[in-house]
């Protein structure tokens, strides 16, 4: 039997995923020009002696587009291999300040693994005011070798630099290897970028639906994960290559219901060049086109047809009917008369399922959230997974191991995640990275404590991944919280505002595409202007509203729920990650026991066995931010339908009920 591949490169140390920022060393980097003599140095920019008083200094450089007008590139390093580079272009102010200017200190951080390179060019001689061909002095970096989409912090400073402020900053995202231009760099190439599996597949009736699946193997990988996705199934089998050129693979479904036409085909190779970060490939097909009739059910095709005669003069009758007796309103699920080639409804098939992932920052926020899942089963045809709706398996099996099970259940189908940030949201993963410890009111008055601090721990290292990212989803009320309140790490991927993008969210939950050529798929009742028509949508906008009228009148209302002193203390034995995830490696073998007897009932206390979990991401601690300022509760407010009656305490008494 082969081990499995995938448990192999998580243990593996040799498995590295993310490259180091790397100066290409050919050709060597040289900043001297005509008229100016320069050296290139490079080192931590950490030593004091280049910081001088702000009279001291000249004026900051700023940036300048390259000649490719872009922020990336690609280049050969000195193997030959073509790898992406950052393309980084500036110039000095044309003012006095080049008569102190010693030269130009380039600091370059990548966003999530908080990697850095500084690089100075330290000038020897005075600058004029003009190059000799009487053109401004400009300078360029061109050998930085970057990853694949990943953010980069760029921050520029002149020699010396002022001790009041920062210099000039921008941030570049590079990517991913589907990029055409990316394709070709040797790192997305051992990620499968050049792969063609060639696809194929067919359906034979044999007593049952039998879906033959055919692929080409990479020649990189061993071990794949070969798994279909239809409405209300789930099946996925792993192959191995065992020196075949083709692989073959037989499923078993239901192919005659219609709920399971649509099918998803996903292959995902496992390689130890790029562990879980191979790219996947996918394609949806239409089985029902291709399956043959039931064997020995010949005889039901007169049977059949006349059904469709019938069927076909009651419709005809129908219509007859509605156009002598027209209606006055249309039904909900209707269209409103779209154009032909221009928009039309969509025809949704079945359910699909999201985890939703919050903090507990006030008591009517918590209303938000219970009704954006209320909404989002009743309008949008979406299981919804909540553990505020789920305390009864939470009480049994604990926190950590209720999330690391959803996780997994995820990983192991066409599930999503959303991840609904609001101002706790921020503070707290700035608190995991180093910051100020915040513990909320509302998690110390709910019995499960806070859920979002370990569920971040879990999920943001699978979250870098390509192959995740189609997993999960970023979203925030934007009538109560900003874009501000986003962790760094979910700025590589789409994030949408409620309620004006949920009509683009229900799309991504569906794995569906809402703009084809000539057409555009409409869903009536869940846009932005019409969603408060249903009453599951009237209960969402109310409890927003309710929010916001309470943030207009307590504009400190986040500080107001921020626990102090003792309560801090206390409130902090809920969370078992109490070591930074961003600094601190965090290991459960299986076997070992967490105590969970923190601020739990004695009838629940006791060591509970965690499964098998390892994750190991570090070097956050010291993440730079911008330092963005987000204003809430400064939107004018519609006036409300309902009174709202805060309590003193602003709290939610609940019980723990033993079961």
């Amino acid at each position: 039997m082969h081990p499995p591949l995938f448990t192999l490169l998580l243990l593996s140390p040799a498995v590295t995923m993310v490259n180091p920022l790397l100066l290409l060393q050919e050709p060597p980097l040289d900043c001297s020009q005509q008229g100016l003599n320069c050296s290139v140095k490079i080192n931590s920019c950490t030593d004091a002696g280049w910081v001088k008083s702000r009279m001291e200094t000249p004026s900051h450089p700023f940036f300048q587009p390259c000649d490719q007008d872009e922020d990336w590139g690609t280049e050969k390093n000195q193997r030959g291999d073509l790898v992406p580079v950052l393309l980084l272009c500036w110039r000095p102010q044309s003012d006095a300040g080049l008569l102190i200017l010693l030269g130009t200190e380039v600091q370059i951080w990548e966003e999530f693994t908080n990697q850095s390179l500084c690089i100075r060019y330290l000038f020897h001689n005075r600058l004029s005011t003009f190059s000799p061909d009487m053109k401004p002095w400009s300078f360029s970096i061109k050998a930085v070798s970057v990853n694949p989409a990943h953010n980069y912090v760029v921050l520029l400073n002149n020699l010396p630099k002022p001790n009041s402020q920062e210099g000039v900053k921008k941030t570049i995202s590079v990517p991913d290897c589907r990029s055409p231009r990316m394709q070709n760099c040797k790192v997305c190439v051992e990620r499968g970028s050049l792969w063609k599996p060639h696809l194929t597949w067919s359906v034979e009736n044999t007593g049952r639906n039998q879906l033959l699946i055919s692929f080409r193997p990479w020649s990189f990988s061993e071990e794949y994960k070969l798994a279909i996705n239809s409405t209300n199934s789930h099946h996925s089998h792993t192959l191995w290559k065992e020196n075949r050129t083709v692989l073959n693979d037989t499923f078993h479904i239901d192919l005659y219901s219609s709920s399971h036409c649509r099918v998803s085909i996903m292959i995902q190779p496992l390689s130890q060049l790029c562990a879980t970060d191979c790219l996947d490939h996918w394609e949806k097909v239409n089985v029902c086109d291709r399956v043959p009739p039931p064997v020995g059910f010949a005889w039901m095709l007169p049977l059949t047809l006349g059904f469709f005669i019938l069927s076909a003069g009651l419709v005809v009758c129908f219509v007859v009917s509605q156009q002598r007796h027209p209606q006055k309103a249309t039904s909900p699920g209707a269209s409103a008369n779209p154009s032909p080639g221009q928009s039309g409804p969509v025809k949704m098939s079945g359910p699909s399922r999201v985890l939703i992932l919050y903090s507990l920052d006030h008591a009517l926020y918590k209303e938000i959230v219970l009704k954006l899942s209320a909404f989002l089963r009743a309008k949008c045809a979406t299981e919804v997974t909540l553990d505020l709706l789920d305390s009864a398996e939470l009480g049994a099996v604990g926190r950590v191991q209720w999330l690391e099970m959803q996780r997994e259940r995820v990983r192991g189908s066409f599930d999503k995640i959303l991840i609904l940030c609001s101002r706790g949201v921020g503070v707290k993963w700035k608190a995991m990275c180093g910051g100020p410890r915040v513990t909320l009111r509302e998690d110390v008055h709910s019995p499960l404590g806070d859920m979002l601090s370990p569920a971040l721990s879990l999920i943001v290292p699978e979250f870098v991944r390509l192959s995740s990212f189609q997993k999960y989803l970023v979203a925030y009320f934007e009538d109560v919280s900003c874009e501000a309140d986003i962790p760094s790490p979910f700025h590589i991927t789409v994030k949408y505002k409620l309620m004006k993008h949920v009509e683009e969210l229900f799309f991504r939950l569906l794995d569906q595409e809402q703009y084809q050529p000539g057409r555009v798929k409409r869903v009536l009742g869940i846009a932005e202007d019409d969603y408060f028509q249903c009453p599951s949508g009237k209960a969402l906008r109310d409890a927003v509203e309710a929010f916001q009228a309470y943030q207009l009148s307590h504009p400190n209302w986040f500080e107001m729920e921020i626990m102090e002193s003792e309560d801090d203390e206390e409130a902090a034995k809920l969370n078992p990650f109490a070591p930074s995830v961003c600094r601190h490696h965090l290991k459960c073998h299986s076997g070992n026991n967490v105590s969970m007897n923190a601020a739990v009932p004695e009838e629940r206390r006791g060591s509970y066995s965690v499964p098998h979990v390892e994750k190991k991401f570090e070097g956050l601690s010291t993440l730079k931010h911008d330092q963005t300022t987000c204003h809430h509760g400064t939107t004018e407010v519609r006036p409300l339908q309902k009174k709202f009656t805060i309590t003193s305490d602003k709290s939610v008494n609940m019980t723990w009920e033993n079961h």
